[in-house]
């Protein structure tokens, strides 16, 4: 089933010299489809993401909002802060673009670009805050706020990495047919200088 979000907008052909409405037989009917790509239900409420890049946020017994991104969205992703509440949207687009989105004012707070279509997105217990990112190209990045240079570059493989799992410190990537895993702290250690607390 496809799922869209019509707009109608109606035109209607003047007459010769005359600003009257003319008959209904004369209208031009124009339709904007918008449809959904992605979405993500949640206890407070649901994300949809759309193909003309809005990122659109209905809250429970609240007014929607709605942001937009450059590209289209091809991952959605919930963070919450250390009492569970709701903090963050995570969107990853077409482009290799990370978007970090609060949900209470519905705006984008930082952006990062991995240069190749995000396909998976994982959060990130070792670090406050940031994501590990899954791309089209099998490269695997950790991305956040709170990183020296807002990126880190962490591995590469063969395959597009189309699932991340952190379990403790081991991250599980699946990538075609095969699972790679490796130890997150010590790759993070090798990649920068963070401090990394277990």
């Amino acid at each position: 089933m496809t799922l869209a979000i019509i707009e109608h907008f109606h035109f209607h052909m003047r007459g010769h010299g005359k600003e009257g409405r003319p008959q209904a037989s004369n209208s031009v009917v124009m339709r904007q489809v918008r449809c959904i790509t992605r979405s993500m239900i949640l206890p407070e409420g649901f994300v949809v993401a759309t193909d003309d890049g809005h990122i659109i946020w209905n809250p429970k017994q609240q007014k929607q909002k709605r942001v937009k991104i450059s590209s289209i969205a091809t991952v959605l992703h919930a963070v919450r802060d250390k009492s569970g509440k709701l903090e963050l949207i995570v969107v990853g687009d077409s482009n290799g673009g990370i978007h970090i989105i609060g949900i209470s004012s519905m705006s984008i707070k930082c952006s990062f670009n991995t240069n190749s279509a995000v396909r998976s997105l994982c959060a990130s217990s070792m670090h406050d805050k940031c994501v590990i990112v899954g791309c089209e190209n099998g490269s695997i990045h950790m991305v956040g706020e709170s990183l020296p240079a807002g990126i880190i570059h962490l591995v590469e493989l063969e395959n597009p990495a189309s699932a991340l799992r952190l379990e403790g410190r081991m991250l599980k990537i699946i990538h075609g047919w095969e699972t790679t895993e490796f130890e997150l702290q010590k790759t993070l250690m090798k990649k920068s200088n963070l401090l990394i607390v277990t």
